[in-house]
């Protein structure tokens, strides 16, 4: 599940507010005698927000006092508000300030891209995509570089069928805002589409191991299996589907990926019976989930998994298999445990 975040300071506010009660002992007397009276002209021109004029100033006492993180820090919100946002997060990170990094990676500069940003989240939950990249395309021209913009661009490029418009969006995420485990999980979807399934695999296979929510979790096995039925792979794609069903008795989209899978290899009427039992009991999950988003309407969240289209691949499924079972039905014979030796 992608979760469409509810920005609780949508707008950006000075990056030295960051700062209060946690640079102790960092002073004006830490900047020499000449740099000082400089240090004050610039931060008149910061007061008084006129960026384009302290930037010069603040870049030459940079390059004076390049250890100065209070110099550091107003040159980077300087570059932060003239929309340089990379810059910035270069600045602030080469100083090692981890925070204020992460607030100025996603803080929005400007009502007008915060408006657009939410636009597109609302588009991007009615999954109309191309609307929904329109949308980040002018929130990002707003806001450049910004995390949850260029994230989410990626992902409606991909969603809408573009891959490689989300990989190079995603080549830009990673550059600037590092590698995760989600942008992984979308590189290997993306290269999956465009029939690099080897390249997608080892993505695949690297997420499997590594801690993501439960909801990538079920989307990196759903799409791993997909990318190897793609790859004419179909013994592995039911590995991957049938182990996460076991470890995951809740994803919906692994479990019915499997019985379609294996429904599409049955060979006998007791085959399908057992398909056609496992189906039922998959039917009982899925009317859980859905009493379960009822009690959720209120959440802001979008989720790749659409119940409508869902349901629908069941009902499918379920009228393959009746037309393969006999009239009328035998019981079929429990599962024996294993032996106690």
């Amino acid at each position: 599940m992608m979760k469409c975040e509810v920005m609780r300071l949508p707008f950006i506010h000075s990056l030295a507010s960051l700062f209060t009660g946690v640079m102790v002992g960092v002073a004006l007397s830490g900047i020499s005698g000449a740099a000082a009276g400089e240090y004050e002209d610039a931060r008149k021109l910061i007061t008084a927000q006129k960026w384009s004029e302290a930037l010069p100033l603040l870049k030459a006492l940079n390059e004076e006092e390049p250890d100065s993180v209070v110099i550091a820090q107003d040159l980077a919100q300087a570059l932060l508000r003239l929309n340089r946002r990379e810059e910035a997060l270069e600045l602030l990170r080469l100083h090692h300030l981890v925070k204020p990094a992460e607030f100025a990676a996603k803080s929005f500069l400007s009502k007008e891209s915060f408006r657009f940003y939410q636009q597109g989240l609302d588009w991007l939950s009615k999954r109309s995509y191309a609307q929904a990249c329109e949308r980040f395309e002018k929130a990002l021209e707003k806001d450049q570089a910004h995390f949850d913009i260029l994230f989410r661009l990626s992902q409606c490029e991909i969603l809408d069928g573009n891959a490689d418009l989300g990989l190079k969006s995603l080549d830009g995420f990673e550059r600037i805002h590092g590698k995760s485990t989600e942008s992984s999980l979308w590189r290997a979807r993306a290269l999956a589409l465009r029939g690099r399934f080897d390249e997608a695999q080892l993505l695949f296979s690297a997420n499997a191991t590594a801690k993501l929510s439960d909801s990538l979790t079920e989307l990196n096995s759903l799409w791993w299996g997909e990318a190897l039925l793609a790859a004419n792979q179909k013994g592995n794609a039911g590995t991957v589907f049938e182990n996460d069903a076991k470890r995951f008795p809740a994803h919906l989209q692994t479990l019915l990926a499997s019985l379609k899978l294996r429904a599409s290899l049955a060979e006998s009427p007791n085959q399908y019976l057992a398909i056609h039992q496992e189906l039922t009991n998959w039917e009982k999950v899925f009317a859980a989930r859905i009493k379960e988003k009822k009690k959720r309407l209120g959440d802001v969240t979008f989720e790749p998994l659409d119940l409508d289209i869902l349901q629908r691949a069941a009902t499918d499924l379920r009228t393959q298999i009746n037309t393969q079972l006999p009239s009328p039905r035998p019981t079929p014979a429990p599962r024996s445990s294993p032996s106690k030796r």
